[in-house]
């Protein structure tokens, strides 16, 4: 018998990562990992990095029952990544507000994270994807995000850019981008 087959260690990129729709038995992994986002990756979703230790404090003490809006409403949906239990990533959308019937059925994608451990496995594309399927699903025309300008961001753009989202405008510290989701399959 091969012993090598029983002495190869398993490391971090050997491990499965398993996505799905967030409900609220996944509450402590969705709040931690939204948390994990802010504390990484402050720039990416608008926080002052002068105030990082504030609006931390602040997030955490976010009631359980707001945190479970996000995971319970009917116009909104998020899903998590995990990998041995543990969440590594994140990304939900919401329904915007129409303002007439004949409006276009808009979402707006939101709290897209990896962690830094998984990435480059392709696990923001794949979170992205499940993402635009479930928008296509429940009926969307387009979905729209904000992603900063921040230039440590650079890549989380590009990303956008290879699944075909445009820049509609570019903000103080963001760009507004959109894809016409066409043909909902």
């Amino acid at each position: 018998m091969d012993k090598d087959l029983f002495n190869k260690q398993t490391t971090q990129e050997d491990l499965p990562i398993e996505i799905s729709i967030a409900t609220v038995k996944d509450l402590d992994d969705y709040i931690k990992i939204r948390l994990e986002a802010y504390e990484n990756n402050p720039e990416a979703f608008g926080i002052d990095l002068s105030r990082l230790s504030e609006e931390l404090a602040i997030k955490r003490d976010v009631p359980i029952e707001k945190w479970k809006i996000d995971l319970e409403s009917p116009f909104r949906f998020f899903f998590l990544a995990r990998q041995n239990g543990k969440p590594v990533g994140v990304i939900g959308a919401f329904q915007e507000k129409k303002n007439s019937e004949d409006d276009p059925d808009v979402w707006r994608g939101a709290h897209f994270y990896v962690s830094n451990s998984v990435r480059g496995r392709n696990i923001g594309k794949e979170l992205m994807q499940r993402v635009l399927d479930e928008v296509r699903k429940r009926g969307g025309d387009a979905i729209t995000s904000f992603v900063s300008n921040d230039p440590k961001q650079q890549i989380a753009l590009a990303m956008y850019k290879r699944l075909g989202f445009k820049i509609v405008r570019e903000e103080t510290k963001s760009y507004l981008i959109r894809l016409d989701l066409g043909d909902k399959k």
